[in-house]
């Protein structure tokens, strides 16, 4: 009984170790906790975006014409 116990955990080490790359349901997994994290803080990321863009695109006033001479 010791024997088939040892082979069976030495199979089961096995499958364990030659897991290959990442299966779609991890992947959808993450997807949808990188989405619900989103949601989650989307006013504190809509923020941190927009003044990122404000300091590299400072807002302009457009041309004034009565100054023409």
């Amino acid at each position: 009984m010791k024997i088939y116990a040892e082979i069976k955990i030495r199979q089961l080490l096995k499958q364990l170790r030659n897991e290959r790359g990442i299966s779609t349901v991890e992947i959808a997994i993450i997807v949808a906790v990188l989405v619900g994290i989103a949601l989650i803080f989307r006013g504190a990321i809509m923020g941190f975006v927009n003044d990122i863009i404000g300091s590299m695109f400072p807002p302009t006033t457009p041309f004034d014409n009565t100054q023409v001479q």
